[in-house]
């Protein structure tokens, strides 16, 4: 299977996310994201 580069960002997110390293968590989003939280 041939690696994607998205597949090196996934990990590395989802590794941050399992350590509870939200720094590390919020360099992989682009920097204007939107977050919508539902009820509000």
């Amino acid at each position: 299977m041939t690696d994607h580069p998205n597949i090196a960002v996934f990990q590395r997110a989802m590794a941050a996310f399992a350590a509870g390293d939200m720094d590390a968590l919020v360099k992989v989003f682009h920097p204007e994201v939107v977050w919508h939280i539902g009820g509000q």
